[in-house]
């Protein structure tokens, strides 16, 4: 006979699911941002990955590909009081929502975890007892005076809807502005390979 889980255990799977399916979810965002790298670099796949997969964290990915965006929007007609084009308000909107959730997933992939329970006000008959595992700020890290609070199941749900939505968004400015993506054979042959 299966032994049945324990409250914990419960918990635990729930909450280290939910925080892989999260870091997992950003291989997508990762993905989108290669493409728009690519299609404003304007060279083969192999090529822009070269250049993109060099680049060491989401972070850096993240900024390269601003900054090649930026290249690629229209500029202010005139240099004082011309108006910026609405493609770059909304990229920098779209790139500022970016960081701001990668900052959430830097968190969950870095931060320590802990369980922790709350037993309600003791002598109280109607307290309920309260569990949960959170990704917490470590105490050393809270010396530097971070803003940032602890995360629990209900903030990675809704992280994992914000990343799926960031996903489309990207995918969306990027063929809206640059046009789609050509076909384009991921597997192409490398000229400098040795038979």
């Amino acid at each position: 006979m299966a032994r049945r889980k324990s409250l914990h255990e419960n918990l635990s799977d729930e909450f280290f699911a939910r925080v892989g399916e999260a870091i997992t979810n950003w291989a997508d965002i990762d993905e989108q941002l290669f493409h728009t790298c690519h299609r404003i670099i304007g060279t083969t796949m192999e090529r822009a990955s070269i250049i993109y997969y060099r680049t060491p964290s989401l972070e850096a990915r993240l900024n390269l590909t601003n900054d090649l965006m930026i290249t690629a929007l229209p500029r202010r007609a005139r240099k004082s009081g011309g108006h910026v084009h609405e493609s770059v308000v909304k990229w920098k909107k779209l790139s500022n929502d970016v960081h701001r959730a990668l900052q959430i997933r830097n968190q969950l992939a870095h931060s320590p975890v802990t369980f922790a329970v709350d037993l309600g006000v003791v002598g109280d008959p109607r307290a309920k007892m309260d569990a949960w595992y959170s990704s917490y700020i470590s105490f050393a890290e809270m010396l530097r005076g971070t803003n940032k609070t602890e995360l629990r199941i209900k903030d990675i749900n809704e992280h994992l809807r914000a990343v799926s939505d960031l996903n489309k968004r990207l995918k969306q400015f990027r063929e809206l502005v640059l046009g789609a993506q050509p076909d384009e054979s991921a597997h192409q042959e490398n000229p400098f390979t040795v038979e």
